[in-house]
């Protein structure tokens, strides 16, 4: 089982950076190592625009990502997400958090498996062109 440790979703946030990429931020806050430590949960894409624009493009896995974010913390509303606590693996506490999961459940989300699923059937073994023995995909 791998080490966890606990945080606090500070801040949610959904909007568009300088470069005409709509993406979320999560703002987390908590205690490792009698350290106090802030991530930042940041980078996936969701569309592309800008205020003013008249092409708005959508990412599906994005929205997929958002409201699987909002199942794992147990909110409907991503305003909710503000002040909910959250376990992050402490294996991710040098690099970038991708992997977030819920407090009391054993319900974990990797974003990882929604942008680069790729990359993590790669990890697990699976050659490309081979099917997923799951759903049957390639």
């Amino acid at each position: 089982m791998k080490k966890t440790c606990m945080a606090v979703i500070t801040k949610a946030v959904i909007e568009f950076d300088d470069y005409g990429r709509l993406q979320f931020e999560l703002w987390l806050q908590g205690w490792r190592e009698n350290q106090h430590f802030t991530k930042i949960m940041t980078g996936y894409p969701l569309g592309r625009g800008h205020v003013g624009a008249t092409i708005f493009e959508g990412e599906a896995r994005g929205v997929v990502a958002l409201m699987r974010i909002m199942d794992v913390v147990g909110v409907s509303s991503w305003d909710w997400l503000e002040n909910k606590a959250v376990r992050i693996l402490e294996d991710e506490m040098n690099g970038g958090i991708h992997t977030i999961g819920n407090v009391t459940e054993d319900k974990w989300l990797d974003l990882y498996e929604i942008f680069y699923p790729h990359a993590v059937k790669r990890s697990a073994g699976v050659q490309f062109g081979e099917a997923d023995p799951e759903t049957r995909e390639i």
